[in-house]
């Protein structure tokens, strides 16, 4: 994934991040790509004629594919996601999304300005779209 991607990437799940201003959790408080109207930072990234509810079920993607990372299924290893986006974006850069990923699911919705302001500075800091 090339630095213009990246960017391009960031900007969008900032803007989104930062509008919807909460966490899209189901009743439970797990995060997921989609719950009703909310989509998390990667969900940010699927457009709705491509999503699809196999994305967030941990059951479905375990039998399928092996994968499971506790009761939270990272980009990094749910390919139903990845098959997605590297058709959108082209080839991906796993531990950049997972990053962006572990923001939404991990960091205060109050601090996700800061969080991904320092985020930006360290990854994408000399990169813009121009």
């Amino acid at each position: 994934m090339d630095m213009k991607t990246k960017r391009k990437i960031f900007e969008i799940v900032k803007s989104h991040m930062l509008s919807q201003n909460q966490k899209c959790q189901n009743d439970t408080g797990d995060c997921l790509y989609r719950h009703g109207t909310l989509k998390c930072a990667i969900g940010a990234l699927i457009p709705d004629n491509l999503y699809r509810p196999e994305m967030d079920n941990v059951k479905y993607l375990y039998d399928t594919f092996g994968t499971i990372d506790s009761e939270i299924i990272l980009v990094k290893h749910n390919p139903l996601v990845q098959e997605v986006l590297s058709s959108i974006y082209g080839q991906l850069d796993l531990e950049f999304l997972t990053q962006l990923q572990e923001i939404h699911d991990s960091a205060k919705v109050t601090d996700w300005e800061e969080v991904l302001n320092n985020f930006e500075e360290r990854e994408l800091d000399e990169v813009s779209l121009s």
